[in-house]
């Protein structure tokens, strides 16, 4: 997960960015009037569980060069790839995201 946030990082992106959409909407000349997150996920007994467990591999694969220029093993990511793959077929598997949401209201 390390290595993940540092590629992220390295890419240009910031990782931490929701702690921060408040001051940056106040930034962008508006006053933040609410904050919230944004829940999405499944667990093995759910029809979209499946797919949510695919795409993490298939982000992970897809991270796999930028991964590899933090200096993580190669093997390491295979590792975590099929200990992924393993836990997707677990019958108590359950993965959730959250996505920071922020609203404002444009200064006048």
């Amino acid at each position: 997960m390390r290595a993940y946030i540092e590629s992220y990082r390295r890419a240009g992106n910031d990782p931490s960015i929701g702690k921060r959409l408040a001051e940056l909407l106040r930034q962008a000349g508006a006053r933040p009037r609410r904050t919230t997150l944004i829940h999405f996920g499944a667990c093995s007994g759910e029809p979209a569980f499946p797919p949510i467990a695919s795409n993490l591999i298939g982000v992970l694969r897809g991270a796999k060069t930028a991964l590899l220029a933090t200096g993580i093993a190669e093997a390491a990511i295979s590792d975590c790839l099929e200990a992924i793959r393993e836990w997707g077929t677990r019958p108590d598997a359950v993965k959730w995201y959250a996505m920071a949401w922020a609203e404002g209201v444009r200064l006048e």
